[in-house]
């Protein structure tokens, strides 16, 4: 009869497969995948300068697949698949708020919470929500 262990991860009990029982520390995939994590971390602790030049390179690899894609797409679409942008559209509100801004900096101080209030009612409104009070919201 198998002898049961304990999982190194959970350290819940299980009965490790008979192909696998003098080696198998974890009770299933979940564990698995946690276990291999840690002892990956560790690995990469140990020889944290092979680790930055393996990402660097991976990394650099990735960036010229994605651009290799990009341009496959490209010629595949022949031509642009979206318009040109725009030209860029100057804002009404930054013209009205520098002017804003000057005329504030003119006037007084309630003059200017006037203003406020009159231009953006919002700034007015309560935006919080009451919640019901019970003993546990004032904490210990």
């Amino acid at each position: 009869m198998a002898t049961r262990r304990r999982c190194s991860e959970c350290r819940c009990p299980f009965t490790p497969s008979p192909r696998a029982q003098s080696t198998q520390r974890v009770c299933g995939a979940e564990c698995r995948a946690i276990r291999n994590r840690k002892l990956a971390r560790a690995r990469r602790s140990l020889a944290i300068d092979d680790y930055r030049a393996d990402e660097c390179a991976r990394q650099e690899a990735s960036r010229g697949r994605r651009a290799q894609g990009a341009k496959a797409q490209e010629a595949e679409a022949g031509e642009v698949c979206h318009a040109l942008p725009s030209a860029s559209k100057s804002l009404k509100l930054p013209k009205e708020f520098v002017g804003f801004v000057d005329r504030a900096v003119e006037v007084s101080r309630a003059t200017l919470l006037r203003v406020l209030r009159r231009n953006w009612p919002r700034l007015r409104e309560n935006v919080a929500t009451a919640r019901e009070v019970s003993r546990a919201s004032f904490g210990a």
